[in-house]
């Protein structure tokens, strides 16, 4: 595998806690990292252990592993027959190196995690164009809000009910554009943008949330896929009413679904979404540096 780069994210705190810049050639934006490790952390909570995948964002390359204690990023330019084999060594060395700094982490911490440059040198030294630096946020906030989901062993109140369904819109709403159809706060049409030619609008009823929403992605995008969406995903196919997954979930894990089916070619274009259609949509905020932190304490 020709890697660029090497990340390596504590999962207790789900943060960024070590950053490996193999090519002297690549720079890494603090705006493009703070997107990348959302998308990447947003579809690693639903996978599970010790798994991995590839996933392309913004045209760069990623191969991920879903281990005990970290999340193990590497940015390629060229894959080789067994990536699996270089995370697997990256854990075991990591984790036996570090083992009770990642049980009892504390912000100080991070700068001891630099240590293990030394280690992959003793066997990664073909990868190793330059010395790996770090960057001078990394572990200084978390990527994305992990989201717990709420039990409702007897259903959702009568009380409750409003202000359960209004929290599930709103974290929708505050990361995709989306309306509320006919006024009502339980209906969605959200829009995606998987590329500059490929834009669509699908509709999520949670009305009966807890129980499985009912979603409505159009007739095109149903042939073009070729399977419901209960052969698309055991998020959705195995819907836990007792413990349900955020309406954002499902959106999320569709939205994978999407991007998958556009890097094998298997999508067509759309018409784009007009501008004066979509909501205005609030930006995710950043990562703060390290200084910015200490500045405001």
């Amino acid at each position: 595998m020709l890697a660029q780069i090497i990340f390596i994210i504590n999962k207790k705190k789900n943060l960024l806690i070590f950053l490996g810049l193999l090519d002297e050639n690549i720079n890494v934006n603090k705006d493009d990292l703070s997107k990348i490790l959302r998308e990447i952390v947003t579809e690693v909570i639903n996978l599970r252990l010790k798994s991995f995948f590839k996933i392309q964002i913004s045209d760069k390359n990623y191969f991920i592993g879903n281990l005990d204690k970290i999340i193990i990023v590497i940015q390629y330019l060229k894959d080789n027959p067994n990536p699996e084999d270089l995370l697997n060594e990256l854990n075991q060395r990591f984790v036996a190196e570090f083992y009770n700094i990642l049980e009892n982490y504390k912000v100080n911490d991070i700068t001891k995690f630099k240590s293990f440059l030394g280690n992959i040198k003793e066997f990664l030294p073909e990868y190793l164009k330059n010395t790996i630096e770090g960057l001078n946020y990394i572990g200084s906030e978390t990527i994305v809000e992990p989201l717990k989901r709420d039990a409702y062993p007897e259903g959702i109140s009568d009380y409750d009910r409003d202000e359960v369904l209004w929290n599930e819109a709103k974290i929708v709403k505050d990361k995709y554009p989306a309306n509320f159809v006919e006024g009502m706060i339980f209906n969605l049409e959200i829009f995606l943008s998987i590329s500059s030619t490929q834009n669509y609008k699908i509709y999520v009823d949670f009305s009966n949330y807890p129980l499985k929403p009912i979603i409505d992605i159009g007739k095109e995008l149903k042939r073009e896929l070729g399977k419901d969406l209960n052969q698309l995903g055991d998020l959705y196919k195995n819907w836990d009413i007792k413990r349900p997954p955020h309406i954002i979930e499902i959106v999320e894990k569709f939205k994978v679904v999407l991007k998958k089916f556009k890097d094998q070619n298997r999508l067509s274009d759309t018409s784009e979404i007009p501008k004066s259609a979509l909501p205005e949509l609030k930006p995710l905020p950043n990562i703060n540096t390290l200084e910015e932190n200490k500045d405001n304490k």
